[in-house]
């Protein structure tokens, strides 16, 4: 805060952090959308005697650009690097984080595991020069290359879905080779391209079902159809699992899809939780709310079934510390105009 330009001299608890998040405003006007930059509500550990002492600090749910828009079929922001926050100081106190209220009744639903979603994915080429479709890693010369994913406390006996979309840049029909653990999983075919044609690539996007463990190792082979210009790319793997509600010295973001179509009472059981701190749900990021765990080795608690709700269990020993962008101060904007 310091760095910021920020006189620590005043009270903690009108400090404020506002933003939106990483993730792009949808394409159509018709989908709501905050029309103005939303606070944040936070925890200041340390806030209440009213002054900023060494030991007090500030925990805040921040979104990075890593949300998937199926509009854009990408997991990337299209149009920026960074995502911002803003802090302030002054007049009235700021949002704080509520208690997360469990509902009562009997338990319908016990909840030992989660639907994980991780991926890879780079902007890194444009092949048109033109559009929003970008891709990551070249093949060429490099005909092969590997993508290795971390599944910590993997259930074995449920399939992994790898869904992979990569392209084709020939005159003449060309594919793309896909190995999961050493195992040969299918491929990725892409047409040729006419030249007289106005299309510059094919494309294929393409799920495939395996069995896994912890480590995934995806192998990517392009075959050039013996064009030695040809070349591939690849756009994204996305990689979903189900993983076991269990602390493993790491934050972690877990949601179970089953939820949103039960009717009831689920109960979330989280073993070997000594080490998190609380259990956030982070639904609405603009509203987080928690519930302390008091380092229990195993702890439970208890929500309304019937929607999608997404958590996240905050482990101590792995907080993320937010960057300073050079340009640190932002005078008084009239984002609205006359609206």
């Amino acid at each position: 805060l310091q760095q910021l330009g920020m006189n620590m001299n005043f009270d903690p608890r009108t400090l404020k952090i506002y933003g939106n998040g990483g993730r792009m405003v949808p394409l159509q006007n018709s989908i709501p959308y905050p029309a103005d930059v939303q606070e944040v509500a936070i925890q200041i550990i340390g806030e209440s005697d009213g002054i900023f002492n060494n030991d007090d600090f500030i925990l805040m749910y921040a979104e990075g650009l890593d949300q998937w828009s199926e509009e854009n079929k990408t997991n990337l922001n299209l149009y920026d690097t960074k995502s911002y926050y803003y802090v302030t100081f002054g007049g009235e106190n700021g949002k704080r984080m509520q208690l997360l209220q469990e509902p009562e009744g009997p338990v319908t639903t016990i909840i030992t595991t989660f639907n994980d979603y991780q991926f890879h994915e780079r902007d890194l080429v444009n092949i048109g020069r033109l559009g929003r479709k970008w891709f990551g890693e070249t093949f060429s010369a490099q005909s092969s290359q590997s993508f290795e994913f971390n599944l910590p406390n993997l259930v074995q006996n449920e399939p992994i879905s790898i869904r992979i979309e990569a392209a084709g840049e020939a005159p003449v029909s060309n594919s793309m080779n896909v190995s999961v653990n050493g195992q040969n999983t299918g491929t990725l075919n892409f047409l040729g391209v006419n030249p007289n044609s106005g299309t510059l690539f094919w494309d294929s996007d393409t799920t495939f079902s395996v069995n896994g463990s912890e480590t995934l190792t995806v192998q990517l082979t392009y075959n050039n159809g013996g064009i030695p210009s040809a070349r591939g790319f690849l756009n994204y793997i996305n990689v979903r699992a189900t993983r076991n509600l269990r602390g493993y010295g790491k934050q972690f973001v877990f949601t179970n899809n089953a939820t949103a179509s039960q009717l009831g009472i689920g109960e979330y059981q989280v073993s070997n939780a000594n080490g998190i701190s609380q259990i956030w749900e982070i639904s609405d990021r603009f509203n987080p709310t928690f519930i302390p765990t008091n380092n229990q080795t195993s702890f439970v608690f208890k929500s309304q079934l019937g929607s999608q709700k997404t958590f996240i269990a905050s482990d101590p020993t792995d907080y993320f510390t937010p960057l300073r962008d050079n340009t640190s101060r932002v005078t008084n904007q009239n984002l609205m105009g006359t609206i």
